[in-house]
């Protein structure tokens, strides 16, 4: 896979604009109560965002879309971990973070980013737990209209593994 980091914090400004167009789409501007950060941060983010920047982005997303389906039309399946490392924890205060901050999330979720960016079918499924019972997953990412192939590697994947009978203890 070529490295496709360059590409990941884009996909902030998209969501931010795309989230105040749905919002303003569908909604007033007051007619639902939604939760504050949504409308604190999201929104407002949104707001801010310029037709260039937004354009710029899409661009972004286009470039990394290019390599992404390079890779995919070579290959059945990818498989790639969920996330790059086992989930953490946060407080309410942390749950949403400063998204003002254009990287928010992008580290974290750099296997995933891509395949939202692209539309390309992703399948998640547990994988295991760490030591201390923190559970994991990966991902199997396909060329677009390969649903049926994921869901059959998944669930052979499931079956052999039985991970999603198993449960952390909380």
């Amino acid at each position: 896979m070529p490295d496709i980091s360059q590409y990941l914090s884009y996909i902030n400004i998209i969501s931010s604009a795309e989230a105040l167009n749905s919002y303003i789409r569908f909604h007033s501007t007051d007619s639902l109560k939604i939760p504050w950060w949504v409308k604190k941060d999201l929104l407002h983010i949104g707001s801010k965002i310029t037709g260039s920047e937004y354009a710029n982005a899409v661009n972004m997303r286009i470039k990394c879309n290019s390599l992404i389906s390079q890779v995919l039309e070579k290959i059945d399946v990818l498989l790639t971990p969920t996330l790059i490392s086992p989930p953490h924890t946060f407080t309410s205060d942390s749950l949403h973070g400063d998204l003002n901050n254009k990287l928010l999330g992008t580290t974290f979720s750099q296997f995933v980013i891509p395949y939202n960016y692209s539309g390309s079918p992703s399948l998640c499924t547990p994988s295991g737990f760490t030591k201390d019972g923190l559970p994991l997953s990966i991902q199997f990412v396909g060329k677009h209209l390969s649903e049926p192939l994921l869901c059959q590697i998944g669930n052979a994947y499931e079956k052999l593994t039985r991970f999603t009978s198993v449960h952390p203890i909380l």
